[in-house]
Order: structure tokens, then C-alpha cells, then sequence
């Protein structure tokens, strides 16, 4: 038994022994492998059809990008990015393009004829604000228009007047509002450019449609005194018109000149000859895109 125990503490005390002996011991560095030397690529020689190609990080020479000699046919910018701009890019399409166009008018609206109400009616002053569709030809130098516009006519009455017999009361016109929606068809003409052109143009027009909206006539009355009589106007629009524009961007300003002849029906006043015929001469400024 004595000699198990002997045998067992000298196995232990020689493993400790070893496991110190080996912790003194400095590690051993170790040897850096050393890199593989590049293979030189064979040189290639290239022939007279045969181009060098470009050292990377260098653009490429401007027939890849447009599509030149050597590359495929189709190839180059999307039409995405090169789609044709606004203004001095030609004729667009089989029939042309349609733009938009805003306007404000406003001018004279002088009272030409008509009936009794006409007759005590002094010139009055216009305010119109619109926006018109224009469908240019391919070379566009001609258009169709669709015009949709609302109006405003104030004329005061006049100062020395024969009254009128309205609902049994001796009365005078004192003033008539007109507010009314426009609808209108014409035509373009550019007499100097065209509509798509970098400079100053000049273009001629006319236009023809119908009115319709409301009025209301106010009365100073003898026996009743003042009062305002509501009634609803409609009638035929006759216009000619001619404008510069001033290309600015991808936009032209529009300034003109409109002469317009209309006629607007009062059915509802009560008293005879209430038809009012206008002929207004109006000042333009709009935009066109």
C-alpha cells in the first residue's frame, strides 16, 4: 500500500515539473511566408482595326456615348433622358403638339345698340380671366382653339335720363352688372414666327361662341325708390384679336389686343328692348405653356 502512494506522489510531482518547465520557455517566432511575385501578362500586340483600350477611370470618348463607330446600332442615352424639350426642337408628332395658354383682359365696353336699357347705359369697363387649349399644326404655324373664359361688364346709368315705366313706378337706370361664362372656337394665324420659335413672334387670331350668365339691374324708383332686379343674359361672341409673344424659357408671354362684339338678352327685366349689344375693346396678357 505504501509503495502505491510512493508511486502516485512521484508520477504528480513530475507532471508539475514538466508543466513548469515548459510556461519559462520564451515562444518561438514565426517565419513571415513570403508573397507570390505576379505573373506578368503576355503584352498583346493590336492590329490596324484594333483600338487600345482606355486606362480605367477614364470617360469614355464621345461616340460610346451617342452610339459611334463600334458600338451597337440603337445604342447610347435613353430617350428618357433626350425627350424633346419645350420650344426650338421642331415639329413634334403627325399633327402637332397642344399646349395651354392663361390670359387676363380687361378694357372698354362700349354699349352700341340695343333696346331701352342700352339707351341709358354709359360705356362700361370689362374684367376677364381664361385659359384656351391650342392644337398646332406640325409645323405649328396654325391652331384651332377652345377658349373658356368668365366676365364681368359694370356700366353705370346715365345722368339725365327719361324714366322708365317699370311695375307701375317711374324709374331710372342707376347701374347694370353682367357677369357671364364664355365659350369659344377660333383660329391662329403666326404671321411672323411660329409657335414653337426662339424669338419675338407676332400671330393674328379670331374666335366666334356664346355667352351666358346672369345680371342685375339696379333702379332708382320715383315711388318704390332704389331696387335691384336680378334676370339671367345670354348671346352670340364675335372676336379678332392679335398678339406678340416673348419666348421666355420654356414658356411665352403673351401681350394683345382683342376687339369683341357680343350680344347678351335680358328676358326676365320687365320692360321692353332689354337686349344690350357690346363692343369691347379689351388689353391682353397671358402665358403660354
Amino acid at each position: 500500500m505504501k509503495i502505491q502512494m510512493v508511486c502516485s506522489c512521484a508520477l504528480l510531482l513530475a507532471t508539475v515539473a514538466t508543466c513548469a518547465a515548459q510556461t519559462d520557455e520564451a515562444p518561438m517566432p514565426l517565419k513571415p511566408v513570403p508573397a507570390a511575385e505576379p505573373i506578368p501578362a503576355p503584352a498583346k500586340s493590336y492590329g490596324a482595326a484594333e483600338s487600345i483600350p482606355a486606362p480605367l477611370g477614364t470617360m469614355p470618348p464621345p461616340a460610346a456615348v451617342t452610339g459611334g463607330a463600334g458600338l451597337p446600332v440603337g445604342s447610347g442615352l435613353s430617350h428618357w433622358m433626350t425627350y424633346a424639350q419645350p420650344n426650338c426642337c421642331g415639329p413634334v408628332g403627325g399633327d402637332g403638339p397642344i399646349w395651354t395658354e392663361l390670359y387676363a383682359r380687361t378694357g372698354f365696353a362700349f354699349v352700341v345698340g340695343g333696346g331701352e336699357i342700352s339707351d341709358r347705359l354709359n360705356t362700361g369697363w370689362m374684367i376677364q380671366f381664361g385659359g384656351r387649349s391650342i392644337f398646332f399644326n406640325a409645323p405649328m404655324d396654325r391652331a384651332w382653339t377652345v377658349d373658356l373664359s368668365i366676365a364681368n361688364i359694370y356700366n353705370n346709368g346715365e345722368g339725365n335720363q327719361t324714366p322708365l315705366i317699370i311695375q307701375g313706378d317711374p324709374s331710372t337706370v342707376r347701374d347694370m352688372n353682367r357677369t357671364m361664362v364664355n365659350a369659344t372656337v377660333g383660329r391662329e394665324y403666326w404671321l411672323a414666327g411660329s409657335g414653337d420659335s426662339c424669338d419675338r413672334n407676332w400671330r393674328v387670331g379670331w374666335d366666334a361662341g356664346a355667352l351666358y350668365g346672369a345680371g342685375r339691374l339696379g333702379l332708382n324708383g320715383t315711388a318704390i325708390g332704389f331696387r335691384r332686379i336680378t334676370t339671367w343674359n345670354w348671346g352670340p361672341i364675335v372676336a379678332v384679336h392679335s398678339d406678340v409673344e416673348w419666348p421666355w424659357g420654356d414658356f411665352a408671354i403673351i401681350t394683345g389686343v382683342r376687339l369683341e362684339w357680343h350680344d347678351s338678352y335680358n328676358r326676365r327685366l320687365p320692360v321692353d328692348g332689354t337686349q344690350v349689344t357690346d363692343l369691347n375693346l379689351l388689353f391682353t396678357v397671358g402665358l403660354r405653356y
